[in-house]
């Protein structure tokens, strides 16, 4: 059995108001019904889901 590498530490806390919590999951679900493409940016590294 090979041994996995560590990788390095990338979990990142941040507090939102559900106010704020909402707008964030808001804007890609908009994307989303009406078929268009969006972008998520995790730390760093862009990933676009098209439709």
């Amino acid at each position: 059995m090979t041994k996995q590498k560590k990788k390095p530490g990338r979990d990142i806390e941040k507090h939102y108001t559900q106010q704020q919590f909402g707008i964030k999951l808001r804007r890609p679900a908009d994307r989303i019904e009406q078929g268009k493409t969006f972008c998520i940016q995790v730390a760093g590294d862009t990933n676009s889901r098209e439709q």
